[in-house]
């Protein structure tokens, strides 16, 4: 067996070679057009996923780098192909040379090659450290004290300006509890997905959930937070071995227009008149909310122009390629964050007061993008837009071949372990996503592992109590 997987892993490594040095060859020597070009790349794209998917096969869908690749496939390939296809005015505000947005698609295939690489560096065997730590049930009772922790966190961020779109950003000492707080709420979805959804009772309670999520995701101005709760569910139901209908995907895309249509006009409010000075609570947000419907009503708004935008960072990655050939900017001091990332998971930010925050959105806003300094939007460059400015292809391979170790210990830890899927769905859709800076994928991963454990082993000590009572 490890003697195949050996031989794959070869061929895998020898594919990636191959691809990536005939297209950036045709890229250098300017062997076509930029369209062309690009069109190249996307169907070397599709190579190299289709190696996996013919490896992987049931399991493809499962596997942590397959969450990266199809992300890479919208927001790189997909949005790069219309942005040569169409009006590029109307594709993206930033503009940057072809050969820059051609490097970037180059720099992302080699991401996600090394992903994979790296994910089969270890052997694919169940890792036993977690074995006893097993969730055979889910009872309601734990649900109803999740969703209360959802419930109240979800009114005390609102009532003290730390909520969402409109957050207050200085407010920050308890923002992080308040969020964790708030997405309990998700993995009260995953809970009844998994284990009451085969009862009436448990799928109403599971829709209420869903509702409710997406509601918050509205509360959040975030388009993709609304989507979140209808991907667990869909994923859930898909890791469970259960049928994924066509009512299923017609709520997921249902899902993404009603996403668009109801929180743009909220953005565009915020973004004219702002919020400065005012005080949020439940009812004033939805107030405000209900205003922006009204002020925006009648406005033409792109719908299908504005989501292409939001998808598309072909061009960002550009400008950061640019940014890093033109300025020889490498960011060295990440090597100390990275090395001092499991401190980071392991000590809170009320103990340790200087702790860098994960802000880079905001200094990539300024530097690369040329926005005010006093901006509070995060633009993202993607993680390999990120490890390019560390240092450059070398600093792709290394990070990616780390995060593909990371995604392969959760798999091999939660996936390959019996009992412990809900786990290994949390870590799916929150902690497995390269993430950058790269050193909050380890303390991303330790701060998970801290939340956890005590849980997984309190639940534990009660179900062994509750046997012993049954049999005296």
């Amino acid at each position: 067996m490890d003697k195949s997987i050996g031989l794959i892993q070869f061929f895998r490594v020898l594919l990636s070679l191959f691809l990536l040095s005939i297209s950036y060859l045709a890229i250098t020597l300017e062997l076509g057009s930029g369209p062309g070009l690009f069109w190249m790349l996307t169907i070397c794209f599709f190579i190299s996923i289709g190696f996996e998917y013919t490896q992987s096969k049931y399991l493809f869908f499962s596997l942590p780098p397959t969450y990266f690749s199809f992300y890479m496939l919208l927001n790189i390939f997909i949005s790069g192909l219309i942005y040569y296809f169409f009006s590029r005015q109307d594709i993206t505000e930033f503009y940057v040379n072809d050969t820059y947005v051609l490097m970037g698609a180059w720099y992302t295939l080699a991401s996600i090659q090394t992903l994979w690489v790296g994910f089969y560096l270890l052997p694919d065997r169940p890792y036993k450290s977690f074995s006893s730590l097993s969730i055979p049930t889910f009872p309601l009772w734990v649900i109803h004290l999740l969703v209360a922790i959802f419930a109240i966190s979800f009114v005390i961020g609102v009532n003290n300006d730390m909520f969402g779109y409109v957050a207050d950003t200085e407010k920050n000492d308890w923002l992080g509890p308040v969020r964790q707080g708030i997405s309990l709420g998700l993995i009260a979805v995953l809970a009844l997905t998994i284990y009451h959804y085969d009862t009436k009772r448990g799928r109403l309670y599971l829709y209420i959930m869903i509702l409710a999520n997406m509601f918050v995701g509205l509360m959040f101005g975030s388009k993709s937070t609304v989507m979140v709760p209808i991907i667990i569910f869909i994923l859930a139901n898909y890791l469970m071995g259960r049928r994924i209908g066509l009512g299923s995907i017609s709520v997921f895309f249902g899902g993404v227009v009603f996403a668009y249509t109801i929180v743009e006009p909220f953005r565009i409010y915020f973004d004219t008149i702002g919020a400065a000075g005012t005080e949020f609570t439940v009812g004033t947000l939805v107030s405000f909310f209900f205003a922006a419907r009204d002020a925006t009503e009648g406005m033409e708004t792109e719908y299908l122009a504005d989501f292409v935008v939001r998808v598309n960072y072909a061009t960002m990655l550009g400008n950061v390629i640019e940014f890093g050939e033109q300025t020889q900017t490498y960011l060295t001091e990440q090597w100390e964050h990275l090395a001092l990332s499991p401190l980071y998971g392991l000590i809170p930010r009320f103990i340790w007061e200087g702790k860098p925050l994960a802000d880079f959105g905001l200094w990539a806003s300024v530097e690369i993008f040329n926005l005010p300094v006093d901006t509070k939007t995060h633009i993202g460059i993607t993680p390999q837009g990120f490890a390019y400015l560390v240092f450059r292809l070398p600093g792709i391979v290394m990070f990616f071949l780390l995060y593909g170790i990371i995604d392969r210990i959760s798999f091999n830890s939660f996936y390959r372990v019996k009992n412990l899927l809900p786990i290994y769905i949390y870590f799916y859709f929150f902690i497995l996503y390269p993430s950058y800076p790269t050193w909050t994928a380890i303390s991303s991963y330790i701060q998970a592992l801290i939340v956890f454990i005590p849980v997984l082993l309190l639940a534990g000590i009660l179900r062994q109590m509750r046997f012993r009572r049954i049999n005296t």
